[in-house]
């Protein structure tokens, strides 16, 4: 099979009734054997390439495909879920400054691969109705984030998401992470059946479940909430002198939030609404292999029925981020 390597400059690609962009086969530089997988992976000579131009803005809009049959079995011939979709492993790439922006608006879930996608740079902004990052090989599928920007918001349109879902493992080495789950259903920023791996960059993600912490070199901080806690709404995380190492503003309610990044070290910390307290670190720093639980055996809270669900941004065109003390994350803004 072919190696395909796409550039994208300044593209917009719609599509309704199936993923905007999808590739059906190419080169593949993993296996799918159950056996013999590994959440450390080398995709660099997968056979699907995407590379973001510096300064393009690059619009995907895609739908997804439901299971069809082979006539008369029950045997699946097409199901792609993701607006943007590879069968194959895929590599996502910036350009030589890192500038260049991937939009993908999404009616299913957002980005997807069937077995590993592995991102290295760029600006990447997913909105979708169910995950906006799938992988999908059972035990198998690797997410890796090395670097770049990645926003993603489930707008609960399907009526549950998470914001990144691996169904083998998730590893995140550098960048920066804010991923947002559907407000209404019992799911996570980042989700892993395998488990995950902060090795190193920035993570805010937040849920209304908290998964697996496998390990990684990465200090980290969860926060957990009796009640949903309002999107865009902004919120404040101080240490144990009061000052505030970070500010946040998720887009999606949620009782779970994860804040991971080299500003912090392993310590006490409190989140903060304005003057009111709302939780202390349930964790921080925590030593490799060992599984975080709610505090004192608290339950995963009751879902309320009259939530309200995040809109949909109205056509803004994102930000790039900016470097600031303390910083400021705004999920999709």
């Amino acid at each position: 099979a072919a190696v395909v390597n796409m550039i994208l400059k300044d593209t917009e690609i719609t599509c309704t009734v199936a993923p905007a962009i999808i590739c059906y086969s190419a080169y593949e530089c993993g296996d799918d054997n159950p056996d013999m997988a590994t959440k450390d992976v080398d995709t660099s000579g997968a056979g699907f390439n995407i590379t973001l131009a510096d300064e393009s803005v690059n619009i995907i809009n895609g739908s997804h495909v439901a299971k069809i049959y082979n006539p008369g079995t029950e045997d699946k011939l097409h199901k792609y879920d993701g607006a943007f979709y590879s069968k194959m492993s895929i590599n996502i790439n910036g350009g030589k400054n890192n500038t260049g922006i991937l939009n993908i608006n999404a009616e299913n879930e957002g980005l997807d691969s069937e077995l590993h996608l592995t991102i290295n740079g760029g600006i990447i902004n997913i909105t979708s109705g169910n995950d906006g990052i799938n992988t999908n090989e059972d035990n198998v599928s690797v997410t890796t984030v090395n670097g770049g920007t990645l926003n993603i918001l489930c707008d609960g349109k399907t009526g549950e998401g998470d914001g990144i879902d691996s169904n083998g493992w998730l590893v995140i080495n550098g960048g920066t992470v804010v991923a947002q789950a559907c407000a209404t259903s019992g799911d996570a920023g980042i989700d892993s059946d395998k488990g995950i791996y902060l090795n190193g960059g920035r993570v805010i993600a937040s849920g209304n479940m908290l998964d697996h912490i496998a390990g990684g070199e990465q200090t980290y901080a969860v926060f957990s909430f009796a009640s949903h806690q309002v999107g865009d709404s902004t919120y404040a995380l101080k240490n144990a002198d009061g000052k505030i190492i970070g500010e946040y503003a998720p887009r999606n309610d949620f009782t779970y939030l994860l804040v991971a990044g080299d500003e912090l070290i392993a310590a006490d910390y409190t989140f903060w609404q304005g003057d009111t307290q709302l939780s202390a670190s349930s964790m921080s720093g925590m030593p490799q292999g060992e599984r975080p639980q709610r505090p004192n055996g608290e339950q995963q809270p009751e879902m309320p029925e009259d939530i309200e669900r995040p809109e949909e941004p109205n056509g803004e065109r994102p930000q790039r981020p900016e470097s600031e003390t303390p910083q400021k994350h705004e999920g999709m803004e």
